[in-house]
């Protein structure tokens, strides 16, 4: 067995989306941190299994542009983590930032594995979500204490945050053009 190291969970504590269900808002409400089941959610998710034809890299970008909106968004630490090759894990920060992240398991070890480490290894497993349509995983992390979503949920959140994006700028635009309208009017 390997032991994985503590992974911070620290983070910010999300609003709630506002399409989602009462229960689906308190999964979100109390999550610090994400943690993606990868190559399960790469398949599961329409938008990353549409990209599955162009290669495994396409979909894997595919999976990683829509969750960067609840971790954009809702200020949420996010990993989403692939089986790996190597002798020892690996973890990518394809934006450079610390709270998203890809984590490559061990080739000695599978992604489902680590990610139920991660969750048991935890101080506060109960603000940890765990998002993946694999039933083993979400009933082992949910034993250990955190909450869980499938790919459904995942993709009502993700839905849920480009609406309120949406919005949000189109509030943020209705001000600005306000504004400059005001600047014209008292030049003239």
């Amino acid at each position: 067995m390997i032991f994985l190291p503590w992974f911070d969970i620290r983070g910010a504590v999300s609003s709630c989306p506002t399409v989602l269900t009462a229960l689906q808002y308190s999964v979100m409400a109390d999550c610090e941190h994400l943690l993606i089941d990868g190559y399960n959610l790469v398949h599961a998710l329409p938008e990353s299994r549409e990209a599955l034809p162009f290669g495994i890299d396409a979909a894997r970008q595919k999976l990683a542009s829509s969750v960067r909106l609840i971790h954009d968004f809702e200020g949420i630490r996010t990993t989403i983590v692939f089986d790996g090759k190597g002798d020892d894990i690996s973890i990518e920060r394809p934006s450079g930032q610390l709270t998203f992240s890809y984590l490559y398991s061990p080739a000695a070890m599978t992604a489902d594995a680590v990610i139920e480490q991660l969750v048991r290894a935890s101080p506060t497993p109960q603000r940890i979500t765990v998002a993946s349509d694999d039933n083993m995983v979400r009933q082992s992390t949910s034993a250990s204490g955190a909450l869980t979503m499938g790919a459904g949920q995942l993709n009502d959140w993700i839905r849920s945050c480009q609406i309120r994006q949406g919005e949000m700028l189109k509030r943020r635009n209705e001000e600005v053009t306000k504004k400059w309208r005001r600047k014209i009017r008292n030049r003239n």
